[in-house]
């Protein structure tokens, strides 16, 4: 995909100038101080990114009142600041772009939140994530080897859960396509098993809401802590194996 067709969109941005530089190019506005880094190719920390926001993540985009361009954000929820401070590290490092942390309004979590619209516009049109998580696939960048297992830490990270040892993730019930296309390719690239995906429903707040789940077989428990490089403090592995998981950039 051409890059600078994708990111310099006239109906989300204005006065775009990108200079370009080997292995990636640098977008900023023409009035603003603030330059922004795109990768030309994704890596693996982009990669995880993508996931966290597939998991307990979300992207907008709004329109406002008497001003051309809309609004975007790309937004990550979770109950630990360390987790969430470690997020806006990779966004530092691949984009050059700092989000901020905030309690999440009502809920007993932290949000992170980047308004950054050159940020956004990687994500949706270069990795291809969606606005609508009922939309919700494998980026086709990502449906490799090498990059597909950071791409399912971010998830699990955000979204994942352990339950006598057996790791696990439960979606909304829109996103059991998703969940089928994900354990064919752990099997396809890794040789690691989930088990059969099973839905419930979720009484909340005098609303119902459908879910599917799935949970790694025990017998792949081992290859998927091995292969899977996750980060999230909340699985209580070694902390010095977590610092050892550095993402290339």
């Amino acid at each position: 995909m051409d890059i600078e067709a994708a990111i310099n969109d006239p109906e989300i941005i204005s006065d775009l100038k990108i200079t370009k530089l080997p292995g990636f190019v640098i977008c900023g506005m023409k009035r603003s101080k603030y330059r922004i880094s795109v990768p030309l190719e994704p890596n693996e920390s982009i990669a995880y990114l993508a996931g966290a926001i597939a998991g307990d993540g979300s992207i907008s985009l709004t329109a406002r009142k008497n001003i051309a361009f809309p609004l975007t954000s790309v937004r990550i929820y979770n109950a630990s600041t360390d987790y969430l401070r470690k997020i806006n590290a990779l966004f530092r490092q691949n984009f050059n772009a700092a989000s901020a942390i905030y309690p999440k309004k009502g809920e007993n979590c932290f949000e992170l939140k980047l308004n950054n619209k050159i940020v956004w516009l990687y994500m949706t049109r270069i990795i291809g994530l969606p606005l609508r998580k009922e939309n919700l696939s494998i980026p086709a960048q990502l449906e490799n080897k090498r990059l597909l297992k950071f791409f399912v830490a971010g998830l699990f990270d955000t979204d994942g859960f352990e339950s006598e040892k057996r790791f696990g993730i439960m979606l909304s019930a829109r996103n059991k396509s998703f969940l089928e296309q994900l354990k064919k390719l752990m099997i396809k690239f890794y040789g690691i098993e989930f088990g059969k995906i099973t839905s419930n429903v979720l009484r909340a707040n005098g609303k119902e809401y459908g879910r599917v789940i799935m949970r790694l077989r025990q017998s792949s428990r081992d290859a998927f802590v091995k292969e899977i490089p996750l980060i999230h403090e909340k699985y209580g592995m070694d902390p010095r194996r977590i610092e050892l998981r550095v993402f290339p950039v």
